[in-house]
């Protein structure tokens, strides 16, 4: 699980942790950044906590795809693991998140419509805040849920065959608490889980190609979860789907392309091999009487 200081953060998928990879930390911005195998389809929770008491109270901002989802507030002096399966729709009910396929367009009229910097990331910022002494009147349920999900240009996507996008609304059982505005201290740490289907993680190198999904040994399962100053439980509410289905059209992209390379490798290196094996014959070497080169006349090696 990746951590910095006292905060570890992680992303669960049917009530287990999903494996990191190429876990990297910038120690002057405070950044943890790693790659996370994601299925379509497949619901998904954000999870973070610390490992000691504080004397202030710290609020998670998290962002999906470039585009801002809301967060949750932990009182003074707790320890306990936040989770955030999703975007509350009222009181309750609540819209999961969900990796998704990504949806393409060639409409020229949406190149600019859509901010894909943020496009294959899951963002966790941790702030230190204060409460102030106004009301937060803001209304919790008036987020715009799907203005971040829409189709992509196809000359957008670069590498990408993913995106967040929220499930079907679902029941939920959460404690809410009255909340006050918030002043942001100081940034504390930011997490990014870059999430890419387990074959593009494999044809990328970035996991080995021989691993062909992703295990729940020693992933501890997710017990309580909160959401934007909510407190409680949604029970089993986060599972999408049960089955683990990764033959995906991309995955077999990716594996057909990272079999092409390794046969090819290996018919590189036989014929080096025969090459090799076989003696050196003296080159006969042709002469020119003369130049035909004019004097004065670049010649474009370019062409040769």
């Amino acid at each position: 699980m990746p951590r910095f200081d006292i905060y570890e953060a992680s992303i669960e998928v049917d009530g287990v942790n999903l494996p990191e990879y190429n876990v990297t930390t910038d120690e002057e911005t405070k950044t943890v950044t790693c790659w996370i195998p994601s299925e379509v389809e497949k619901c998904f929770v954000v999870n973070w906590e610390q490992s000691e008491p504080r004397s202030h109270l710290a609020c998670s901002e998290i962002t999906v795809d470039g585009s801002s989802v809301g967060g949750n507030v932990q009182d003074e002096n707790e320890c306990k693991r936040i989770s955030k399966p999703g975007v509350a729709t009222s009181l309750k009910t609540l819209r999961p998140f969900k990796f998704s396929s990504l949806e393409l367009a060639d409409d020229d009229d949406i190149l600019d419509v859509r901010n894909v910097d943020g496009l294959g990331n899951i963002e966790l910022e941790i702030w230190e805040v204060e409460e102030t002494d106004e009301d937060d009147n803001e209304d919790q349920f008036s987020l715009a849920l799907d203005d971040h999900a829409g189709k992509i240009h196809e000359r957008s996507k670069k590498s990408m065959t993913q995106q967040v996008k929220f499930g079907d609304e679902i029941p939920i059982n959460i404690e809410w608490e009255y909340c006050k505005e918030l002043d942001y201290i100081q940034l504390l740490v930011t997490f990014i889980f870059k999430y890419r289907s387990i074959g593009i993680l494999r044809a990328e190198r970035i996991v080995p190609a021989d691993l062909k999904t992703y295990g729940t040994k020693g992933k501890r399962k997710i017990d309580n979860i909160s959401d934007t100053s909510q407190r409680g439980s949604l029970g089993g509410a986060t599972k999408c789907e049960e089955e683990n289905n990764l033959d995906s059209e991309e995955e077999e992209m990716a594996e057909k392309r990272l079999k092409a390379l390794h046969e090819e490798i290996k018919s590189i290196e036989e014929k080096l091999a025969k090459k090799s094996s076989k003696p050196s014959a003296r080159k006969k070497i042709k002469t020119e009487l003369c130049s035909s080169l004019i004097s004065g006349e670049v010649i474009d090696l370019t062409l040769l």
